[in-house]
């Protein structure tokens, strides 16, 4: 739908500070692995998480929880009515096409605004993710990373499907959430994905005591 689109549009393009924060990794890591600092390609991974999810990721939230609104004040969705009911001979038809034109972009501004509240809920999991798999990829550690993502890929199309749509075979409160549906399903998702990657991480690789 439009609202989901401009959603995800606005959702990407807050991201981009706590994208370019983890990218970092793929050229840092690599430096202090080839100059033997074994230490630092740890400490790396700690700096990262910490500044997306405190010093990026708390704003980062306000932002997603209070999307519809910043997108309606940067005139980021529809265009208002530009017919503000003036013309001759078809006045009254030009300002009730207005007025539900109005309506509708500030109905989009509220579908935006509950879906990225609801969003909020994936947006820790979501960072750490990210985080953990560009460093598991900057030690070389491509297959793990590459499987949990095609995992959790395949966890969210399926629960997006319970989630967003009716069934008639299904529990009601498993259901029919529209577009919130999403974000539910990715919390499911990206919190899968996050258990995997730190049990291969801290337990079964135990790169917190290598490092």
């Amino acid at each position: 739908s439009g609202a989901g689109y401009d959603a995800y549009t606005g959702m990407q393009f807050t991201l981009v500070f706590i994208f370019g924060a983890q990218q970092a990794l793929y050229t840092m890591v690599p430096q202090a692995t080839g100059a033997g600092n074994t230490t630092q390609v740890g400490a790396l991974l700690q700096l990262v998480l910490f500044w997306t999810t405190v010093v990026l990721g708390v704003p980062t939230a306000l932002s997603w929880a209070f999307m519809g609104d910043l997108m309606l004040h940067f005139n980021m969705l529809a265009d208002a009515p530009s017919d503000c009911g003036v013309s001759v001979g078809n006045g009254t038809n030009a300002t009730a096409e207005a007025a539900q034109d109005l309506a509708d972009m500030y109905h989009e501004a509220d579908l935006i605004e509950s879906y990225g509240q609801v969003s909020v809920l994936y947006l820790l999991p979501y960072v750490w993710v990210v985080g953990l798999t560009t460093w598991l990829e900057s030690v070389e550690e491509v297959q793990e990373a590459e499987t949990i993502a095609a995992l959790g890929s395949l966890l969210k199309a399926g629960l997006s499907w319970v989630f967003m749509f009716k069934h008639d075979h299904l529990p009601g409160f498993l259901q029919g959430y529209e577009l919130n549906g999403f974000a539910y399903a990715s919390t499911v998702g990206y919190s899968v994905q996050l258990g995997l990657l730190l049990y291969i991480v801290f337990h079964l690789r135990r790169h917190h005591a290598q490092y």
